[in-house]
């Protein structure tokens, strides 16, 4: 009896390494004092030591060395309640799912933790992307890599965002004008400066341009320069106005609508002609600049109303790139996060995260103010609040964003279930076959046919 017993226990436990072994998502074990018991593989590539290195040690000493979450673990250890959050390990964001399990009687008992990187889904579709033949552009095609990216603070997750920076990468490629439109704060500069990053113009000056912020007396000889005395208070040396400074590189206007009518009757010469013509001058100057424009308004409404030139307006409006809200692509709202939050805790010297429940409140929410609102969001939190976690009642004191609620274990296999599909129907547009998805995926082809049945994935 005692043989079948075993032998039934052995089975089970090898059953159980399978299941564990075959799940992307790093998983520990761990006792109530803080050993761990059980890794998966994936949580060995996670931290970069192997099972044997990790088992039987305490959290303690592994976190030291940066490859633990440090504040997940420890929260529901002294806690013994569930803590959901996002957290950096060795240099990557993962959402973090530290769960109690208790015995008979009610003791803490050990501490299930779930790490994924919520970076899973960009990572893929770049090295999906990869194996796709670009078109040929010869020398002149400038990829926009991760690096440039980053460095440009730019997230996309979303399919949205994606047609946005797909439409950037080859706009880069020319030097026409670009108009680009979109909500407040939904990043318009950023995506210029990445379509100059990208482009041959790289090197250049990056000269930007409030046309609503400069009171209009002054916009002319800012932005097309003065010569001396031309006016009363003029410098004796005269001054090159922002179009000349911005020779060989990009000149950004923001706030295009704003610009006086008198100003784009100018403005429309200079595009015209590429020369510009100081105030107070009488000698053109010629001037190669590329032109991008930024506008929260409705230029072609404007010009139905005599407000804006309609030659202006086809001039600048060569080739256009609306960015969507951040209400339309919720997909970049967890990105966002991280690397807002990790901006802010870098800046002030803190290290907090932001509990599950906050971020799902943050998708709940429509952001009118959209990414700017995000940010300073974050910011306000980061500063204010007392504990390194983020709670919902950090937000209600502080913000006007409506608390969604711990929503327990139902949201956080909702999160999953939606990762899972966005995966899958992303792999699904790139693949030919169910078996190329499988490849991809890392799973079998009857799981991949299940899993598209079971989300109403349809092939084209």
């Amino acid at each position: 009896m005692g043989t079948n017993k075993d032998t039934s226990m052995t089975g089970l436990y090898l059953d159980m390494k399978d299941v564990l072994e075959s799940v992307k998502d790093g998983i520990i074990v761990i006792d109530r004092s803080g050993k761990v018991l059980v890794v998966n593989s994936a949580c060995a590539l996670i931290t970069g030591l192997s099972a044997g290195e990790l088992t039987g040690r305490n959290i303690d000493q592994l976190k030291a060395l940066g490859c633990l979450p440090s504040t997940g673990i420890s929260e529901v250890l002294v806690n013994k309640e569930a803590v959901h959050l996002i957290e950096n390990i060795k240099g990557r964001d993962f959402l973090v799912m530290a769960n109690p399990i208790f015995s008979k009687d009610g003791e803490l008992n050990k501490v299930v933790v779930i790490l994924t990187d919520i970076f899973y889904l960009n990572e893929l579709a770049s090295s999906l992307q990869a194996t796709q033949k670009p078109k040929d552009l010869g020398n002149r095609d400038r990829r926009i890599t991760r690096e440039v990216l980053v460095n440009e603070g730019v997230v996309a997750r979303s399919t949205a965002m994606k047609r946005v920076l797909l439409l950037a990468q080859k706009v880069s490629q020319v030097d026409s004008n670009v108009l680009v439109t979109g909500e407040t704060g939904v990043g318009k500069e950023v995506v210029a400066r990445l379509i100059c990053k990208c482009s041959n113009r790289k090197d250049g000056p990056f000269i930007r341009l409030n046309c609503g912020a400069i009171p209009e007396t002054l916009l002319e000889s800012e932005l097309f320069g003065y010569e001396p005395g031309a006016f009363t208070g003029a410098k004796k040396d005269g001054k090159p106005g922002l179009v000349e400074l911005a020779d060989g590189g990009v000149l950004f206007l923001d706030e295009i609508a704003d610009l006086p009518v008198n100003l784009q009757v100018k403005l429309l010469r200079v595009l015209q002609e590429r020369e510009v013509l100081r105030v107070g001058g009488t000698r053109n100057k010629k001037v190669d600049f590329r032109l991008i424009a930024a506008t929260n308004r409705n230029l072609g409404e404007m010009v139905r109303n005599h407000e804006f030139r309609e030659d202006l307006f086809y001039r600048l409006n060569v080739i256009s790139i609306d960015i969507p809200p951040l209400r339309q692509r919720k997909e970049d709202i967890i990105p966002l996060i991280s690397s807002f939050l990790n901006k802010f805790n870098n800046k002030y010297g803190f290290s907090k995260k932001i509990s599950l429940d906050v971020i799902q409140s943050f998708q709940k929410y429509e952001w009118p103010g959209n990414i700017r609102e995000l940010e300073n969001v974050i910011e306000r939190l980061v500063v204010i609040s007392d504990s390194n976690v983020i709670i919902g009642g950090n937000l209600m004191e502080n913000s006007r964003i409506g608390f969604a609620g711990d929503s327990g274990p139902k949201a956080i296999s909702d999160i999953v279930q939606e990762t899972e599909k966005q995966l899958i129907s992303h792999v699904c547009q790139h693949c030919k076959t169910t078996r190329q998805m499988a490849d991809a995926l890392g799973i079998s082809q009857s799981t991949v046919v299940k899993k598209m049945k079971k989300y109403g994935i349809t092939r084209s």
